[in-house]
């Protein structure tokens, strides 16, 4: 991930350069990072909605160790898999699929 930054401010930083690169589209997928028992991830519709044009403040936030993040009506249905890797995974530091 990029030094000196935000979690939540690296994920906008990969997913604009993404879309600028054209290694995405509006379609869908979602970006997410671990950071320590937490996770950070995209919330739904991030492509075709916000043409992922993200604001710190849509990155979603919650524990991986629970289901909590299941709550958050804008979670994706991908997010799942995303927790499923952390679960399962716990060198993994991010997630992405597009």
């Amino acid at each position: 991930m990029i030094q000196n930054q935000s979690i939540p401010d690296q994920i906008l930083y990969i997913a604009r350069r993404m879309f600028e690169r054209r290694l995405t589209d509006m379609a869908g997928g979602n970006i997410s990072a671990r950071a320590g028992g937490d996770l950070y991830i995209t919330p739904r519709y991030a492509g075709s909605k916000q043409h992922w044009q993200l604001e710190e403040t849509d990155i979603l936030h919650g524990p991986i160790a629970t289901d909590d993040l299941f709550a958050q009506p804008r979670f994706s249905r991908e997010g799942k898999a995303h927790l499923a890797v952390y679960r399962e995974f716990p060198d993994v530091g991010a997630v992405i699929h597009a």
